[in-house]
Formats: C-alpha cells, structure tokens, sequence
C-alpha cells in the first residue's frame, strides 16, 4: 500500500536517512520515496554539496531563527536546519512578551532571572526598540485579593524593578511600577468593578 500523501515529507526523510546511514542527501534519495516539488530538496542539497559555511544554526525557533537571521544579514553564509519546521516547538505557543524573570525570582534562582532582566534590557535599548516595547499593565486590588496577597505582589514588582536596576536597563525604556487610584485604575481599565477596589494595602 503507497505511503500517505499528506506524511510525504516527513516520510521521505526518514526513508533517506534509513538508506543513506544518517547522511540525508535530497538528490540521492530512494527513487520509490513520495517527495514534494518543492526548493527544500534544492536547499538541502545545496548544504550538502561539500562547501565551506560560516555557520550551522540547529533548531529554529525563536534563538535559532533569531541568530540565523542575525548572521545572514552581517553577510555571514549560513545554514539553518530543524527536525520539524519553523518554529514547531516551544516557540509556537509563545505570547510574544518578553518576561521580567518574576517567576524564577520567585523559585530562587537568582541568576537566572537576572539573566531574564538583562537580555530584556539589550532587547529594549540595543536589538530591537523598534519593535520591542513596555506594555503597561494594571493589577487590581479588590475584594477577592487579600491584604497579603496584594502585599506579596507589590514586594514582587520592586523586586522586579531592582533587577532593572541591575541589569542597567534605564528607566527610559521601562517604566518603573507605580501604585494608582481607583480612579486611575478605572480610567485606563473601565470594566473593573468600582465597589472594593483600593489604592493599597
């Protein structure tokens, strides 16, 4: 029985590397193997043509398709390679937000959040301010939050803030946190509830 269309691709590497012992070569594949019409059979020969590159990017998800492109537009000749596509991992259920390390600052690992903060800050003042920027957020205390929580996440926000610091990111680029009024709060979110909400614990 021929082998499913729609598992073409993904079939016919597998067939390849099966036969070739690891070395996946698109013009030498078994002639029985469906294939695609497509230049990714041209792309992969050309990588596996013997000449010399500049760089080998494995995996392209967000790092990896960041540093590829990075690299080919210095001039850089560049090969990128994935066992799956394009951002198929980790990076596809990505929110796009650029975190502030919190969540590892919260579990200890100091190190790691300040790397966190770092990168954030050369994403903000060097790579891309262009398209990188703060997104301003409001967190409400109301009724449902107790005192102690409210208390918890503002230690969590200047704990934040002092890894901007220490990150040198200026406060130019990202705003330090602020407590507002309920009035504030209402204003630049209008579907809060205004009965409980108060400006601080």
């Amino acid at each position: 029985m021929p082998e499913p269309q729609h598992r073409s691709s993904r079939c016919w590497r597998r067939r390849c590397r099966a036969e070739l012992g690891g070395n996946l070569r698109a013009d030498r594949c078994p002639a029985g193997a469906p294939r695609r019409d497509s230049g990714r059979e041209r792309e992969l020969a050309e990588a596996a043509d013997g000449r010399v590159i500049d760089l080998l990017v494995v995996g392209l998800g967000v790092t990896g398709a960041g540093v590829a492109l990075d690299a080919a537009t210095r001039g850089l000749t560049v090969v990128a390679v994935d066992a799956h596509d394009l951002a198929f991992g980790t990076s596809r259920w990505s929110s796009k937000l650029e975190h502030r390390g919190l969540r590892y600052l919260a579990n200890g690992q100091l190190r790691v959040a300040r790397e966190c903060a770092v990168e954030r800050g050369i994403l903000l003042t060097r790579t891309a301010p262009h398209s990188v920027h703060p997104l301003p957020m409001v967190l409400p205390l109301g009724p449902m939050v107790a005192p102690e929580q409210g208390a918890i996440g503002a230690v969590g926000l200047r704990l934040g803030d002092a890894l901007r610091v220490g990150a040198h990111t200026p406060r130019g680029a990202l705003p330090a946190p602020r407590r507002l009024s309920p009035a504030e709060a209402l204003e630049l979110a209008p579907e809060l509830h205004r009965q409980g909400l108060r400006p601080r614990d």
